[in-house]
C-alpha cells in the first residue's frame, strides 16, 4: 500500500481500515514519510533516517471506542532518501497480553481476589470520595483462626484450597461494589463501601457463619476440614480519617477479636 508523495498527513482508507481492525501480525508497506508521521510517530521517522528496528507498544483507536494494544515494529527498507523512503510497519495485537498482564499486577494469584498493592490503592480512592460526597465507608479485616495447624498436619496445597474457600464463600456473600482482597497470607480485607458501622456489622456476622460452616473435603481423608475466623471491623469517623488510621483502627480491631478468643468480630 502506498500514499503520493506531497499528500498531507493523511492514510489511505485502505491503511485506516487495517488499523482499526483487531490485527494479528498484518503488515502495511507505506509509501512516504507523511503517512509514516499519521500512523506512528516522529520516533519511526528516526528509524527510518538512522536504518535501525523500533520496535514499542502502543494504542489505537478502535470501532465503536475501543482502544486497540499493538507492538509496532518499523523496519526500513530504504534509507536515503528519507522523503519517499519505504518501511514495512508490522503491528501485532498484545491486547491480550496487556490485559493478562493487568490481571497479574492487581489479582493475587491464589485466590484471584484483589491483592494487597491493588486494595490500598482503591482504599484511599474511596476515602476521597467518601470525604467529597459524605458518604459512610467501612472496613473489614479477618483471617482464619489457627491457620498454621491446617498446614502442619494436611501441607501447604490443603491449605491453599482453605484460602481458595474462604474466597469463594466470601465472593458470593458480596455485593458488586464490595471490594475484596487477599492481604497477605491468611489475611483477607473488605471494603464496604456506603455502609455505615451498623451494616458492617451485619456483614461481618454473615462471613463468620458461612465460613464456619464450610466443610472443605480433602483428597484421600475421611475428615472434612472446618475453619473459623476472626474480623475486626471499623467505619470512617470524619475528616481526620485517612486510608492509614482506618487500617490501623481495623487491625486493632482484629488483635481484639484474637484476645478475647477468636471466632466473632469485634467494632472499633
Amino acid at each position: 500500500m502506498s500514499v503520493p508523495p506531497g499528500k498531507d498527513r493523511t492514510v489511505a482508507p485502505g491503511a485506516r481500515k487495517l488499523i482499526l481492525q483487531p490485527l494479528r501480525r498484518k503488515v502495511i508497506q507505506m509509501g512516504t514519510l507523511r503517512a509514516v508521521l499519521w500512523v506512528t510517530g516522529t520516533a519511526e521517522v528516526m528509524a527510518i533516517a538512522l536504518g535501525w528496528l523500533l520496535i514499542r507498544l502502543m494504542g489505537y483507536s478502535a470501532e465503536a471506542g475501543r482502544a486497540i494494544y499493538m507492538a509496532t515494529s518499523t523496519i526500513p527498507l530504504i534509507v536515503a532518501p528519507i522523503v519517499g523512503g519505504t518501511i514495512v510497519l508490522l503491528l501485532e495485537d498484545v491486547e491480550e497480553a496487556r490485559q493478562a498482564l493487568q490481571e497479574i499486577s492487581t489479582h493475587d494469584g491464589l485466590t484471584s481476589l484483589f491483592n494487597r498493592t491493588y486494595f490500598m490503592e482503591r482504599l484511599r480512592r474511596e476515602i476521597s470520595y467518601a470525604e467529597r460526597y459524605l458518604t459512610p465507608l467501612s472496613l473489614l479485616i479477618f483471617d482464619a483462626d489457627d491457620f498454621k495447624r491446617i498446614n502442619d498436619k494436611y501441607g501447604h496445597s490443603v491449605g491453599d484450597l482453605v484460602l481458595e474457600s474462604i474466597a469463594q464463600t466470601c465472593t458470593t456473600l458480596l455485593r458488586e461494589h464490595d471490594v475484596l482482597a487477599r492481604y497477605g497470607g491468611e489475611e483477607f480485607v473488605l471494603l464496604l463501601p456506603s455502609t455505615a458501622a451498623e451494616g458492617a456489622c451485619q456483614v461481618a456476622e454473615k462471613l463468620r457463619v458461612a465460613l464456619e460452616s464450610m466443610r472443605i473435603p480433602v483428597e484421600g481423608q475421611a475428615d472434612r476440614i472446618s475453619i473459623t475466623v476472626s474480623i475486626g471491623v471499623s467505619s470512617r469517623k470524619g475528616l481526620q480519617d485517612t486510608a492509614d488510621t482506618l487500617f490501623a483502627r481495623t487491625d486493632k480491631a482484629l488483635y481484639r477479636a484474637k484476645l478475647a478468643g477468636k471466632n466473632r468480630w469485634t467494632l472499633l
